[in-house]
């Protein structure tokens, strides 16, 4: 079964534009036997006080799923905070959306996206 796995669009806001933002995020993305494993990581560039939230996203033939997790983290440079992990299960058609918004007192800072894309061929 072809498995796409797109993403690692990384938006930045004002502060970002403006120079390294104090924090960015990742995600670790591990196949299962029914889905995916994802967790979220913020990685400090400097210290700040990040407001860190994950959403997950997951539509196939099983149905519609919407997933929240956040957390409050204290950053400094090269520290790193799991946000939060969440098993997703997956049917053989459809997709996941995981998005990972970091914010301070001015807004967001740094957002990333994934998506995986699950398609039988014809």
């Amino acid at each position: 079964m072809p498995v796409a796995l797109t993403g690692g669009l990384a938006l930045l806001g004002v502060q970002g534009i403006a120079g390294e933002p104090d924090a960015i995020g990742r995600f670790d993305i591990a196949p299962t036997e029914t889905g995916y494993k994802i967790t979220a990581t913020v990685e400090g560039r400097a210290g700040a006080t990040i407001d860190a939230e994950m959403v997950i996203l997951k539509n196939d033939t099983n149905g519609r799923i919407e997933t929240r997790q956040s957390r409050k983290v204290e950053t400094g440079p090269g520290m790193r905070s799991q946000i939060a992990t969440s098993q997703v299960s997956m049917s053989d058609e459809g997709t996941i959306e995981a998005t990972l918004t970091l914010s301070d007192e001015s807004g967001i800072v740094y957002r990333v996206i994934h998506r995986i894309d699950h398609e039988i061929p014809d």
